[in-house]
């Protein structure tokens, strides 16, 4: 985030993939959480444009997961992480 500052690049956002087949919902929250915090960090860093939050891929397509309960898991964090504001959620 510093080097993009020095170099005048605009950062608009964090993307995150949490590995493909993820099979521990947890994961997803804590990308969520660590994202929040690079979005703290940013702004900090004087990028006030952040505005996207890519929860990316990773989401496991076997029928012993349950994607309502990642469902919950993801909407929660970002409930908790991400109120509802400007950020786009993708």
């Amino acid at each position: 985030m510093s080097l993009a500052r020095d170099l005048g690049l605009s950062v608009v956002g964090v993307s995150f993939h949490v590995g493909s087949g993820c099979n521990e919902p947890a994961a997803f929250r804590r990308a969520i959480a660590a994202s929040a915090a690079i979005f703290r960090l940013a702004q900090q860093l004087g990028f006030m444009n952040m505005y996207l939050l890519n929860i990316g891929g990773g989401f496991p397509g076997n029928k012993n997961t349950s994607l309502d309960k990642i469902a919950d898991i993801v909407n929660d964090a970002l409930n908790e992480w991400f109120p509802p504001n400007n950020t786009r959620i993708v």
